[in-house]
């Protein structure tokens, strides 16, 4: 009987612990990372910044040289997987996140984000800007420093 009480008692240890582990997240925060390109002979530096809660990608912002776009909820952000890695996808654009920690990761950028111009009325209707990147191996790091502070659109590193 001690040894039917020591299994089920190992055993019931065994799955809590499992189910534990599936509850890791990365640290709640924005996670700041940065690509520069080339296209059509201009040079481009572009900040990626992702609100990550409970692993979940709940805003994701652009500044794009002197423009900044802001893809809220409920803006098409999907998050897919478990930490370590998760993908991220905002309309047609896909962040593959590897972690290597609870505050940093790498991510694959793929994809063409359209972005809207609520500022810019035309008589055909509304404005769209697309950006193309493709990059590997981007590090993002956790910074929950306020890169606008101001909140003028532009970086204020930049500044």
């Amino acid at each position: 009987m001690k040894k039917i009480a020591f299994v089920l008692f190992t055993v019931l240890s065994l799955v809590s612990c499992s189910k534990e582990e599936n509850n890791i997240t990365p640290t709640d925060g924005q996670y700041v990372g940065y690509v520069e390109y080339s296209n059509d002979n201009n040079d481009y530096n572009t900040t990626f910044c992702l609100t990550l809660e409970n692993g979940e990608c709940t805003d994701f912002i652009i500044y794009n040289s002197a423009e900044y776009f802001n893809y809220y909820r409920p803006a098409d952000i999907s998050t897919k997987g478990s930490y370590p890695k998760y993908t991220y996808r905002i309309n047609d654009f896909t962040v593959q996140a590897q972690f290597s920690g609870f505050e940093s990761f790498t991510a694959n950028l793929s994809g063409t984000l359209r972005t809207h111009k609520d500022n810019m009325p035309t008589l055909i209707g509304e404005v769209y800007k697309s950006i193309a990147v493709e990059a590997s191996n981007v590090h993002f790091q956790l910074d929950n420093t306020p890169l606008d502070a101001n909140g003028d659109g532009l970086l204020d590193s930049k500044q």
